[in-house]
């Protein structure tokens, strides 16, 4: 936890916070590894040297079982153990029985003046007039509760964030995953650090869900979805349940959200850094068990050892033949070219497909539903979070087909190499494939 606590900051700033979110994997990788073997097991036994017998047949009947070293100590360890075990197991069972009742608690006063806003891929949207801010509840039985008065304080785009936001949690198994949290603070529930990393494990947990939202939007729904932050972190205060927090909270939030997107370069160079950082992290810190050594046996007639004399032979050196001076400076102008175009083109390439998604949304004609936000046709996707209808799917895949030919035009009329632009090719495609996908009618059932 420890090691998570120092490297989240500089884990988010450089690779972007659902990096840094997953950096708690290590704590959960770490209780999940058994001990490992700290020393092998001897592939013989050792042969002591058997002393000769001076004494007398008498001296035999003096012998009798071993008594213990420390008397006092081996009848009260036993005992002290026991009770350290007891208090362990009493503040784990106490403290998972309070956030139970707490958790039981929430949802009886939210479910008790609480309407349901509409439903959508079993997640049940519902208004109550007693929960301070938008939450997302339910292991199986997944629930959102937002406000009774959110569709009259908040825009609509407003509300469509909040609900992306939301729903979010569910498709990302947030819920289960506080809930896998909980237990491993239970079982450290004696150590302040616990608490410490938990309250940072929920703050990496909302940003990354904001980062994931905002991935599949424009720069316009920054804005609003700022306000949004700040209105609901001012008009009710913090609980555990929700997830709207503290003004310190959506200030960070506000800070993280403020910093340009990073790359998908850069956040699979940081998914494979965390990968890395967690296998080292349990390899270092995985606890060891000794082996038992092999119980000596006596012998009668001991045997010197015989020490072999080892013969070193040196091995021929081999030479690599050295690349051609023409070839290393040609190699290294284009990599240097790739890695100063790439920042450009990806910056490029998400401005295409945040006004491509604001055209298809149009050619879907769901600037209707977007009035009436209670309407049937509202439906939640996998993609963005929050979907609705396509009205006109075949007008939506010809500008889809026109505005991705208009891309790969542009993209061809750049001075980039081959691998290069292979990759930004793949960026548009899979781009524009998953925009097709959350405004489809079987995309979102």
């Amino acid at each position: 936890m420890l090691v998570v606590l120092m490297l989240r900051n500089v884990v988010r700033s450089r690779f972007g916070a659902r990096a840094a979110y997953f950096l708690w994997v290590l704590p959960l990788a770490r209780m999940l590894t058994p001990p490992l073997p700290g020393a092998a097991m001897p592939a013989r036994p050792t042969i002591d040297a058997l002393p000769l017998w001076t004494g007398s047949a008498l001296d035999v009947a003096g012998f009798g079982p071993a008594a213990p070293a420390n008397p006092a100590m081996a009848s009260h360890s036993p005992g002290l153990a026991s009770l350290l075990l007891l208090c362990w197991a009493t503040g784990a069972v106490l403290f998972l029985l309070r956030q139970l009742a707490c958790y039981h608690r929430f949802l009886g006063v939210a479910q008790g003046g609480a309407r349901e806003f509409t439903r959508a891929r079993g997640i049940s949207v519902l208004l109550s007039t007693t929960v301070p801010g938008a939450c997302s509840t339910g292991l199986l039985r997944r629930r959102i509760f937002l406000p009774a008065d959110l569709t009259v304080s908040f825009t609509r785009e407003q509300v469509r964030l909040v609900l992306a936001h939301e729903t979010a949690h569910h498709v990302r198994r947030d819920i289960w995953a506080n809930t896998v949290a909980l237990l491993i603070v239970a079982v450290h529930w004696f150590n302040p650090l616990a608490h410490l990393a938990y309250r940072a494990f929920r703050t990496d947990q909302e940003l990354a869900c904001d980062e994931t939202v905002l991935a599949h939007e424009s720069e316009d729904a920054l804005h609003p979805y700022g306000l949004a932050l700040v209105r609901a972190a001012t008009n009710a205060p913090h609980t555990a349940a929700c997830l709207l927090g503290s003004v310190d909270h959506v200030k960070m939030r506000l800070s993280q959200m403020a910093r340009p997107m990073v790359p998908l370069p850069a956040r699979m160079t940081g998914l494979g850094v965390t990968l890395a950082l967690t296998v080292a992290g349990v390899a270092l810190t995985a606890s060891t068990f000794a082996a038992e050594p092999s119980p000596a046996i006596p012998a009668l007639f001991p045997r010197a050892a015989i020490a072999p004399t080892a013969v070193s032979v040196p091995a021929p050196e081999l030479r690599q033949p050295a690349p051609s001076p023409l070839v290393g400076r040609a190699t290294a102008r284009m990599q240097s070219v790739d890695a100063a175009a790439a920042p450009q083109v990806d910056r490029e390439v998400g401005k295409i497909l945040a006004t491509g998604r604001e055209t298809l949304r149009a050619a879907c004609g769901i600037h209707s539903r977007i009035e009436n936000i209670d309407a049937p046709g509202v439906d939640i996707g996998p993609g963005s979070g929050l979907a609705y209808r396509c009205e006109a799917p075949d007008a939506m895949r010809a500008t889809s087909q026109r505005l991705k030919n208009d891309a790969v035009s542009r993209i061809t009329a750049l001075n980039l190499s081959a691998a290069e632009k292979t990759r930004t090719l793949a960026m548009i495609e899979s781009g524009f494939t998953r925009i097709e996908q959350d405004f489809l009618p079987e995309a979102t059932g």
